[in-house]
């Protein structure tokens, strides 16, 4: 099996990740999915991309954030998980103040710890 179809690579060339072929294997991923899989992640590449230019710029960044989210269960969607938005990355985004431990420990619960200095999830009460 060949693993460069499983590389994605950003505008410049540069490799931005790779997927994994026994995931998509045991996940029935179509060559048509793995390919939008790949897109969804040259996507992902430049939101974050985006979202660093506009980190003073807080409606900008929320919504690349939001679009960010989406993005997220698009590609739950392509690799025929079931959606569940509680395994979101929500602080690895550009920009988000909120403890990462603290949200990588908690992922796969409906647990979040927001910062209220974050410009992203700072007003949040849930």
């Amino acid at each position: 099996m060949s693993t460069d179809k499983y590389i994605v690579t950003g505008p410049d060339g540069k490799i931005i990740t790779s997927l994994n072929p026994q995931l998509a294997a045991h996940q029935n991923v179509s060559d048509e999915q793995l390919e939008a899989l790949k897109l969804s992640h040259q996507l992902r590449w430049m939101i974050f991309e985006a979202a660093k230019k506009v980190i003073e710029e807080p409606l900008k960044l929320k919504m690349l954030a939001n679009i960010f989210d989406l993005l997220e269960t698009e590609q739950q969607k392509l690799w025929n998980f079931k959606l569940n938005q509680n395994i979101h990355r929500f602080f690895d985004f550009p920009g988000c103040k909120c403890p990462k431990i603290d949200n990588a420990d908690r992922l796969g619960t409906p647990y979040r710890v927001y910062s209220e200095e974050c410009t992203i999830h700072g007003e949040r009460n849930d």
